[in-house]
């Protein structure tokens, strides 16, 4: 997990329409439906702010997804 603060000019997960802020420094990507788990419930996985992955989606200005 990237915890670190990302540069103005790369992709990144805190500048993705499918990612939703926990706390300043991680969040959850709800790009895909929740994974399954049996014994603990649902969850989206939580990645850091500037971790990111090849369906990146840049957040326009009008967009927020919250939690």
């Amino acid at each position: 997990m990237n915890t670190e603060t990302p540069s103005d000019n790369m992709a990144s997960c805190n500048k993705c329409h499918w990612w939703c802020f926990i706390n300043s420094v991680t969040g959850h990507c709800k790009r895909n439906p929740p994974a399954a788990h049996f014994e603990d419930g649902h969850y989206w996985p939580i990645t850091g702010r500037a971790d990111w992955c090849g369906e990146f989606r840049p957040i326009k200005a009008y967009e927020h997804v919250s939690a």
